[in-house]
């Protein structure tokens, strides 16, 4: 049970920055670290990959960060079509990488690089096609009119897409993804890119970018498995404490790591400390 990452700095360079001036704090610095130490704690066999741009693998190297990987692969991100409007698709490079990882394994697993699978994935007893890593709330596209979005030119939401029926639009949290059934991934993926390719995704006066990115990465995964009538599993409930006991996902607590120094200090003292106690087996530290 391999872990894959993806790292991208796509978006970055698209507004116009460069492997040198990317910056990310330290403790999403020893997120990243805790995420493969804690899964190969749990799992002793496996492997972690890398899917990164060359700008990405050149961050990661300069930032000593390289060697928490068995292989870091670059072919798949650097192939990734030129027409993709990073700045919008920011997690465009997540969906190639899925693409490329089904061709070395049939049931991939993917973490995002700032989140944590604190138990093995085994004990959890999932029966399911694909588990995620909880259902987003129906109030995250409240006020937007989903109708707004831009599209690629002739393009046609699938017949089944549930923004053509007026439905409530459900979208999976994709910060944790296990993928265990082909035909789910091989249609997921196609209906994404064929979203993403060529659009100019920019209506700034009714809809923001991320609604872009989460209907692409989290809306259409939903729908597909609904319309294949695939198991969908979750690692818990958003917010119970179910959830918050067996996974860490630093995202939502960024912006105050930024705005304030002491929480950011006791945060990464805390998380050194648990590496350090758990995994003392494990020879990378910051």
């Amino acid at each position: 049970m391999n872990l894959h990452h993806v790292f991208c700095l796509a978006p970055h360079l698209a507004k116009g920055g460069t492997s040198s001036n990317f910056t990310n704090t330290r403790v999403e610095k020893i997120f990243q670290i805790l995420s493969v130490a804690a899964w190969k704690g749990n799992h002793p066999t496996a492997k972690a990959r890398m899917y990164a741009d060359s700008a990405g693998a050149k961050w990661l190297k300069i930032n000593g960060l390289e060697s928490l990987y068995d292989e870091i692969d670059t072919q798949a991100l650097d192939a990734m079509p030129k027409n993709i409007n990073h700045a919008v698709f920011w997690a465009a490079g997540k969906i190639y990488a899925y693409q490329a990882a089904i061709h070395k394994e049939d049931t991939p697993i993917f973490m995002d690089t700032d989140a944590i699978l604190w138990e093995k994935l085994d004990h959890l007893g999932f029966t399911g096609d694909l588990v995620a890593a909880h259902w987003e709330s129906f109030s995250v596209f409240e006020g937007f009119n989903m109708h707004h979005l831009h599209t690629p030119k002739d393009y046609q939401f699938p017949k089944w897409a549930s923004i053509l029926q007026n439905k409530p639009l459900r979208h999976l949290n994709a910060s944790f993804l296990w993928f265990k059934n082909k035909a789910l991934i091989n249609m997921y993926l196609f209906e994404s890119k064929r979203f993403m390719t060529s659009n100019p995704a920019f209506n700034a006066n009714t809809l923001p970018n991320w609604v872009y990115m989460c209907f692409a990465e989290q809306v259409l995964l939903a729908d597909t498995a609904l319309f294949l009538n695939k198991k969908m599993e979750t690692l818990g409930d958003l917010d119970s404490e179910a959830l918050n006991a067996r996974f860490s996902h630093l995202w939502g607590a960024k912006k105050m790591i930024l705005q304030n120094k002491s929480y950011e200090n006791a945060l990464f003292e805390k998380c050194l400390a648990i590496l350090r106690e758990r995994y003392l087996g494990f020879d990378f530290y910051p």
